[in-house]
Protein backbone atom coordinates (compact mmCIF):
# COMPACT_ATOMS: atom_id res chain seq x y z
CA UNK A 1 0.00 0.00 0.00
CA UNK A 2 3.22 2.68 0.83
CA UNK A 3 4.17 1.87 -3.01
CA UNK A 4 0.71 2.77 -4.10
CA UNK A 5 0.14 5.87 -2.09
CA UNK A 6 4.18 7.00 -3.04
CA UNK A 7 3.30 6.63 -6.74
CA UNK A 8 0.14 8.90 -6.37
CA UNK A 9 2.25 11.51 -5.23
CA UNK A 10 4.69 11.03 -7.44
CA UNK A 11 2.62 11.35 -10.79
CA UNK A 12 1.54 15.62 -10.18
CA UNK A 13 4.78 16.24 -10.69
CA UNK A 14 5.58 13.34 -13.50
CA UNK A 15 2.85 15.23 -15.76
CA UNK A 16 4.49 18.92 -14.76
CA UNK A 17 7.51 17.61 -16.10
CA UNK A 18 6.59 16.17 -19.37
CA UNK A 19 4.64 19.51 -19.65
CA UNK A 20 7.83 21.63 -19.47
CA UNK A 21 9.19 18.89 -21.79
CA UNK A 22 6.76 19.56 -24.30
CA UNK A 23 6.68 23.37 -23.97
CA UNK A 24 10.63 23.26 -23.85
CA UNK A 25 10.68 20.86 -27.21
CA UNK A 26 8.42 23.60 -28.97
CA UNK A 27 11.46 26.41 -28.31
CA UNK A 28 14.19 26.75 -26.18
CA UNK A 29 14.68 29.53 -24.43
CA UNK A 30 16.24 30.29 -21.06
CA UNK A 31 13.35 30.53 -18.79
CA UNK A 32 12.10 26.84 -20.43
CA UNK A 33 15.42 25.58 -19.27
CA UNK A 34 15.06 26.74 -15.65
CA UNK A 35 11.53 25.02 -15.96
CA UNK A 36 12.48 22.03 -17.01
CA UNK A 37 15.91 21.67 -14.49
CA UNK A 38 13.59 22.84 -11.79
CA UNK A 39 10.58 20.19 -12.45
CA UNK A 40 13.60 17.29 -13.11
CA UNK A 41 14.84 17.60 -9.38
CA UNK A 42 11.73 18.16 -7.96
CA UNK A 43 10.28 14.79 -9.56
CA UNK A 44 13.71 13.25 -7.75
CA UNK A 45 13.32 14.89 -4.53
CA UNK A 46 9.69 13.49 -4.56
CA UNK A 47 10.40 10.03 -5.88
CA UNK A 48 12.88 9.97 -2.72
CA UNK A 49 10.31 11.23 -0.24
CA UNK A 50 7.66 9.45 -1.53
CA UNK A 51 9.39 5.82 -2.69
CA UNK A 52 12.54 5.55 -1.55
CA UNK A 53 12.06 6.63 2.23
CA UNK A 54 9.30 4.43 2.99
CA UNK A 55 11.23 1.44 1.57
CA UNK A 56 14.37 2.32 3.57
CA UNK A 57 12.09 2.99 6.64
CA UNK A 58 10.24 -0.48 6.65
CA UNK A 59 14.05 -2.24 6.24
CA UNK A 60 15.06 -0.60 9.72
CA UNK A 61 18.02 1.40 7.91
CA UNK A 62 16.95 4.83 8.56
CA UNK A 63 19.82 5.85 10.41
CA UNK A 64 21.65 5.50 7.39
CA UNK A 65 19.72 8.51 5.63
CA UNK A 66 18.91 11.17 8.40
CA UNK A 67 22.05 12.91 7.20
CA UNK A 68 20.51 13.32 3.54
CA UNK A 69 17.53 15.05 4.73
CA UNK A 70 19.08 18.42 5.06
CA UNK A 71 20.30 18.11 1.65
CA UNK A 72 17.33 16.73 -0.28
CA UNK A 73 15.33 19.47 1.43
CA UNK A 74 17.59 22.36 0.24
CA UNK A 75 17.53 20.30 -3.07
CA UNK A 76 14.03 20.82 -3.43
CA UNK A 77 13.52 24.14 -2.73
CA UNK A 78 15.96 25.06 -5.24
CA UNK A 79 13.95 22.76 -7.41
CA UNK A 80 10.97 24.72 -6.72
CA UNK A 81 12.99 28.38 -7.15
CA UNK A 82 14.04 27.58 -10.35
CA UNK A 83 11.08 26.53 -11.80
CA UNK A 84 9.12 29.33 -9.94
CA UNK A 85 11.36 31.75 -11.75
CA UNK A 86 11.40 30.40 -15.08
CA UNK A 87 7.74 30.03 -15.11
CA UNK A 88 7.97 33.87 -13.94
CA UNK A 89 9.89 34.53 -16.71
CA UNK A 90 8.09 32.60 -19.22
CA UNK A 91 4.99 34.58 -18.00
CA UNK A 92 6.54 38.06 -18.54
CA UNK A 93 7.82 36.97 -22.10
CA UNK A 94 4.30 35.80 -23.19
CA UNK A 95 2.68 38.75 -21.23
CA UNK A 96 5.04 41.03 -22.93
CA UNK A 97 4.28 40.12 -26.22
CA UNK A 98 1.10 39.82 -26.32
CA UNK A 99 0.90 43.51 -26.24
Amino acid sequence: MEIFTGLLGVIPTVIILLAVLKLHSKSTGSERTLMVVGSIISVAVTVFYSLIVPVIIQSGHQDSILGYFGAIRVLGIAGGFLFSIGLLLFVQKFVGDQK
